[in-house]
Order: structure tokens, then C-alpha cells, then sequence
């Protein structure tokens, strides 16, 4: 990436700053969606989780990655989360997006 791919980057994403804590967390992200190793992300509103997802999923693959996210909290069950990966899974393995990999986050 160019330092003016960069720049145009960080304007897209209202001016964030990406220090290194956050280049840190997007190569281990990185490691383990390569691995298939499911991630946990656990931490105080505002600290920039979902932020960090929405740059991820942007660099990731050139932008040919499809994500999903799903809040959990103690109300929902375990058949919602599955009926919920299913239809992320049907509505994303249609011709158009066949090649696409599919990111689903399950998100407190």
C-alpha cells in the first residue's frame, strides 16, 4: 500500500489513526482466520472492535470477503446463532459471491 493508498484509507475511515496495538491485532486476527482458530474479542465499549473489523474485512482479500456479525447477549439462544450462520451461509454461496469467503462475527 502507497502512503496515498493510505492516506485515502484512513480519510474512508473517519480519520482513524491505526497505531500499532491495531496492526498487532489485525495480523493475529489474520493468523487465525487461516487457520480456522475462532476469536474472541472481549473488551469495554469504544476500543475500536467493530472498527477493527470493518478495516479487516476491507484489506482482507482485496475487498472480495463478505462479513457478518451477529450480537450475542444473554437472551439469545444457541438455535439463533445457528439459524443465523445458515442464512448468512445460504444468502452468500449464490453465484455472484461463490468465491467471496465468508466472515461471520459473533459480537457482545
Amino acid at each position: 500500500m502507497e502512503i496515498n493508498d493510505l492516506k485515502i484509507f484512513c480519510e474512508n475511515h473517519d480519520n482513524s489513526i491505526f497505531v500499532c496495538d491495531n496492526n498487532i491485532k489485525i495480523v493475529r486476527i489474520l493468523l487465525n482466520i487461516e487457520t480456522s482458530i475462532p476469536i474472541i474479542f472481549m473488551s469495554e465499549t469504544g476500543v475500536w472492535k467493530t472498527k477493527l473489523l470493518e478495516v479487516l474485512s476491507e484489506l482482507y482479500g482485496n475487498g472480495e470477503c463478505v462479513w457478518k456479525t451477529q450480537k450475542i447477549h444473554a437472551g439469545i439462544t444457541d438455535k439463533e446463532i445457528v439459524k443465523f450462520i445458515e442464512k448468512v451461509i445460504f444468502e452468500e454461496k449464490k453465484p455472484k459471491n461463490k468465491d467471496k469467503k465468508i466472515l461471520i462475527f459473533l459480537m457482545k
